[in-house]
């Protein structure tokens, strides 16, 4: 079952919604609705989630607050971690360009003393969880294996398009991500090729 709905003519005139409304039915397009962050938690916590590229879609449609309200959320966190490793790669592969960028953007509209409380905060958050998510994984998955390469990557990745200035405020949160890994790798879950 799709989230998107698409209109035909009939109710693009019932709808009364303008030209535009009834240019995207003529042509075949679609209208697509933004979900909030608590009815996203709703349809992955139903008994039939939306396919994970699906909920993709929905939570790149999301300001900041409302990702970070989704992920708070315990059984969101294990929707996802339930899901086979080849979507949930998938999934966060499709929302880690938009919330990088989401991230960025709130940065850089605190004051110097909101910057340091927010990635405070994240650190202490990722030090929470440091096990947790792992801990819910299917036993295969459970053991990590990524190439010393795809950890600089994705490392250049999240500091792509940032000022020094930016990265002098993001590096405790860039030594918490090395921290989690060396203890991944120290603790048998992550295999370095």
């Amino acid at each position: 079952m799709t989230r998107k709905k698409r209109l035909g003519l009939g109710t693009a005139a019932i709808a009364g919604s303008g030209v535009v409304i009834y240019l995207l039915a003529f042509a075949g397009g679609e209208v697509v609705r933004d979900y909030a962050a608590p009815e996203i938690a709703e349809l992955v916590k139903s008994s039939e989630p939306p396919p994970a590229a699906e909920v993709a879609e929905m939570v790149n449609r999301l300001d900041f607050e409302g990702r970070m309200e989704l992920f708070e959320d315990d059984e969101v966190r294990r929707w996802w971690t339930g899901l086979p490793r080849e979507e949930r790669m998938e999934f966060a592969a499709k929302t880690r360009k938009r919330g990088r960028e989401l991230f960025l953007a709130k940065m850089r509209q605190l004051s110097d003393d909101e910057k340091k409380e927010m990635v405070d905060s994240l650190v202490e958050r990722m030090r929470e969880n440091r096990g947790r998510l792992l801990d819910q994984l299917d036993e295969e998955d459970r053991k990590l294996r990524l190439s010393r390469a795809e950890i600089r990557r994705a490392v250049r990745e999240f500091l792509e398009g940032t000022t020094s200035e930016e990265r002098v405020d993001l590096a405790p949160l860039e030594a918490e991500m090395l921290d989690a890994l060396h203890d991944l790798q120290h603790s048998g879950r992550l295999e370095l090729e």
